[in-house]
């Protein structure tokens, strides 16, 4: 679902999947020195391995908050570091504040026909300072959906104070739940355990967070259900 709203993105704004660090840092000469590291739309940073046997390699972080995306460690931007890599492992990193819809299953996944895009996961990565995404979904055949306006967008706004998160969800096409179609997002957050949920005021479920691909770290999670009207989700850790 990530690299879904990517295309989205070049289609309807012609921002390119993969940009160079400089597209959001241009005043920081480290970023173009950096120069084979790449931001995977806005929200994830890659440091590819292009030497052969390689072990290690260095890697620089921009100005901000990132998440290790293998372990969620949380690390300080604006530095170099030298980080373990290898055949078997992408140095990958996620902004803090950033929203990563995964589609998480226990089938075996064949092809974008088994997708369900009723039941996402929603990786947030917890940050002080307020950040937005916006989610894009279509029926995932009709290739003209942009063009008859037949698609819908989910924007995703949260911050974080102290032990308390706070996630807004608005979508553009609330009269797509009219026939009481329904969503189901799982929220992860990585590192400590959810304590309570509120949903517009109300409790919600705290459940087993499922593994993420590629991510050794834990998570805590909770299941909301998104009726297309405004929620705020309160959650305490």
């Amino acid at each position: 679902p990530y690299n879904y709203s990517l295309a989205y993105e070049q289609a309807a704004k012609g921002k390119p999947l993969m940009r160079p660090l400089y597209y959001y840092s241009y005043s920081d000469p480290e970023t173009f020195n950096a120069a084979d590291q790449y931001f995977w739309g806005d929200n994830l940073m890659v440091a590819p391995v292009m030497t052969e046997a390689a072990t290690s390699r260095k890697v620089y972080l921009p100005e901000g908050q990132w998440y290790r995306f293998s372990n969620n460690k949380l690390l300080e931007g604006k530095q170099w570091l030298d980080q373990n890599a290898g055949i078997d492992y992408l140095p990958l990193y996620a902004k803090a504040g950033s929203f990563i819809p995964v589609w998480q299953t226990d089938s075996v996944i064949r092809s974008t026909e088994t997708y369900d895009s009723k039941n996402i996961g929603l990786i947030y990565y917890p940050s002080a300072t307020s950040s937005s995404y916006t989610w894009y979904d279509d029926d995932g055949v009709e290739p003209r959906t942009l063009e008859r306006a037949e698609y819908e967008l989910i924007t995703f706004t949260g911050s974080t104070r102290g032990s308390m998160i706070s996630i807004e969800l608005k979508t553009n096409n609330p009269a797509a739940y009219k026939r009481r179609q329904v969503r189901s997002f799982t929220i992860l957050v990585p590192g400590a355990a959810i304590k309570d949920v509120l949903v517009n005021g109300k409790p919600a479920k705290v459940v087993a967070a499922k593994p993420v691909m590629l991510v050794t770290g834990q998570f805590s999670a909770t299941t909301i259900v998104f009726d297309g009207k405004p929620a705020t989700v309160e959650i305490k850790l």
